[in-house]
């Protein structure tokens, strides 16, 4: 899905129009508009996701931390993952052939949100290796290499102190679910 059509403004579009549009859209599926747990309702909160996630990859876009045109085949997964929706995203990356940096990188994506950090951290590292100059591989990458080590046991054996409780977990998600630069994840963080 292109992220400039979920808003209804055009590619060349001004960051003003798409701020505007944005702005628009919001204030349209805000689910406080319609009933409590309405129908309505339910559909409104999943588009304003989608409007949410378009307008962070347009941001990204402008930002140039994401090359959108570079990278169409990836642009409906990373928009499903901002919204949520995992399992379709995992199931559209399975359905790849090819696999190329940014697929290790959604696929460690992911496998993140699942709880499976260490099939996480490895497509991550693959990212990484496949394109050393991304700056959002690198940031995931090291991100996940950080907080392997709060997994570990502190002590002199007597005194040891257990850093791989749930919390810790919760802080490396944060972390690395922060490299889509969406702040959607946190209402689901806890599901752990």
């Amino acid at each position: 899905m292109n992220p400039y059509q979920v808003l209804g403004v055009d590619q060349s579009a001004s960051d003003e129009e798409v701020k505007k549009a944005y702005r628009k859209l919001v204030k349209r599926y805000h689910p406080d508009r319609y009933e409590h747990g309405s129908n309505e309702q339910k559909a409104a909160s999943e588009k304003l996701k989608q409007v949410n996630a378009a307008y962070d990859m347009i941001t990204k876009v402008k930002q140039g931390n994401f090359d959108w045109s570079g990278a169409p085949q990836f642009t409906e997964i990373r928009m499903a993952i901002q919204r949520g929706a995992i399992g379709e995203a995992e199931a559209m990356l399975n359905r790849m052939t090819e696999r190329p940096a940014e697929w290790h990188y959604l696929m460690g994506v992911v496998l993140l949100r699942r709880g499976w950090y260490d099939g996480a951290a490895e497509h991550f590292t693959r990212a990484y290796q496949m394109e050393p100059g991304n700056r959002e591989y690198e940031k995931a990458m090291r991100a996940m290499t950080q907080s392997a080590g709060m997994y570990a046991d502190f002590g002199d054996g007597e005194n040891t102190v257990n850093m791989s409780s749930p919390m810790c977990k919760i802080c490396a998600c944060c972390a690395c679910l922060g490299c889509l630069g969406s702040n959607l994840y946190w209402p689901w963080l806890c599901c752990f």
